[in-house]
């Protein structure tokens, strides 16, 4: 009975060990497998358990009938106890084997799903890196496209800069070779004058000494003491031609200084002016590269607001809002210096033009404009019929063009290089061809027809009405 009791409990003790689900198996899977399994083999645990207490109870009631009976029945009785040991144990043998590979079951499946798991993330794992790497190819190509367009602009800005400092460069040589050319014909000038004056004095003055030496003579053969009066008298003519000589000279001499001292003022007024240009150019060009971040970040945030609907909705909204500013957009605004000649005899004179829709205002200087002050005449362009190129004078020093208007008279304006006369040709062909005007007094806007005929918009805050 002793050695049944050691069969039926050896099972109970050798099952927990051949378990698939034990802790150190599961170490490769994951947490939810691992706690599953623990779970499985806490339960079969407690099964063997009840098993092994009720074998033993069944046990120990054997010997209780055992030792009530006689020696052939327990003989009797041990064989079939035997039996019945040998049976329960190839029963158990049978479960053990069944749940072993139901367990190893298990196990491949749970190994062939974390295999296909592994498969799926390593396949996802490959899409973002090839969705990555073309990420980067794309964001490499538009880098480069971006920077290959700031170099563009860049080396665009230098070259405009280069020609505006040429340009301006030029302009300050033509206006010394001017200025100087005006001085020289200045001196030419004087220095004739004061040749023409000093032959006149002379010549004066030599008819009078005739005049004076015949009368001498005259009194001489009368009166022989007059004599002492005579060389007096030529001395005293010699002392007022020297006192006048020496005055001429200083005159002379303060005439330069003053042209030299006009000179070298001009001269530091030039300076001034250049370095006020550069100046500017700086500023112009810090602008400028503060306007390009902004216009970077609008574009951002464009492209961010882009799939909004909010935004489309706003774009129609301002589009109705703001036709006024639209027809004022289109209106040509530009500006510089240009001479002008008002009447066939008159000269040329240079002043600062600025262009605002169709009228042609002139100032002073750019100084006088921004100031708004040192207004000199205005031009309305309203009535421009015509505008043509005339021929240079003798030094081509101006590139002139002719401007017609009806009932008016007509003007000739210049420009200082040929650049700048077909800039402004340009300028004021586009407003002949124009057919459309804003009057800013009655806020009305004349549109010409094909037949000739004119309608009236008006123009009210934010919408347009016919009228």
């Amino acid at each position: 009975m002793e050695d049944g009791c050691d069969s039926s409990s050896s099972p109970a003790v050798d099952s927990a060990p051949d378990t698939p689900t034990t802790p150190h198996s599961s170490t490769n899977l994951d947490e939810a497998t691992f706690k599953s399994n623990l779970q499985v083999f806490l339960k079969r645990q407690d099964e063997e358990l009840i098993k092994n207490k009720e074998f033993m109870e069944k046990m120990e009631q054997n010997k209780k009938e055992n030792d009530d009976r006689s020696p052939e029945d327990k003989e009797k009785g041990d064989e079939a106890h035997k039996h019945d040991e040998e049976t329960e144990q190839k029963e158990e043998k049978k479960t053990e084997y069944k749940e072993k590979k139901e367990d190893t079951e298990k196990e491949h499946k749970e190994k062939t799903e974390h295999k296909e798991k592994k498969e799926d993330t390593e396949k996802e794992h490959k899409e973002k890196t090839k969705h990555k790497e073309k990420k980067e190819d794309t964001e490499k190509k538009e880098h480069k496209e971006k920077t290959e367009h700031k170099e563009k602009k860049e080396d665009t800005e230098k070259k405009e800069h280069k020609e505006k400092t040429e340009h301006k460069e030029k302009k300050e040589d033509t206006e010394k070779k001017e200025h100087k050319e005006k001085t020289e014909h200045k001196e030419k000038k004087e220095h004739k004058e004061k040749t023409e004056h000093k032959e006149k004095k002379e010549h004066k003055e030599k008819t009078e000494h005739r005049e004076k030496k015949e009368d001498t003579e005259k009194e001489h053969k009368e009166k022989p003491e007059h004599k002492e009066k005579k060389e007096d008298t030529e001395k005293e003519h010699k002392e007022k031609t020297e006192h006048k000589e020496k005055k001429e000279d200083t005159e002379k001499k303060e005439h330069k200084e003053k042209t030299e001292h006009k000179e070298k003022k001009e001269d530091t007024e030039k300076k001034k002016r250049k370095e006020k240009n550069e100046d500017k150019d700086k500023k112009k060009h810090k602008e400028k590269e503060e306007q390009k971040e902004k216009k970077e970040q609008k574009v951002k945030k464009e492209k961010e607001m882009k799939n909004s609907p909010s935004t489309k909705w706003k774009k129609e909204v301002e589009e109705i809002k703001r036709p006024k500013e639209k027809e004022a957009s289109k209106e040509v605004k530009s500006q510089g210096f240009l001479c002008i000649k008002k009447g066939p005899f008159s000269s040329w004179k240079r002043y600062y033009f600025v262009l605002d829709g169709r009228l042609l205002t002139y100032y002073r200087s750019q100084h006088d404009y921004e100031k708004l002050s040192g207004l000199k005449g205005s031009l309305d362009l309203a009535l421009l019929e015509n505008v043509r190129l005339t021929k240079p004078g003798i030094m081509k020093t101006h590139f002139p063009f002719h401007l017609s208007r009806r009932n008016l008279s007509s003007m000739n304006l210049a420009a200082d290089t040929s650049e700048e006369r077909e800039k402004w040709l340009k300028i004021l062909e586009d407003i002949l061809q124009r057919p459309q005007r804003l009057s800013s007094s009655d806020n009305t806007l004349e549109i010409t027809s094909s037949c000739g005929a004119t309608k009236q918009l008006a123009v009210s805050g934010e919408i347009v009405r016919t009228i």
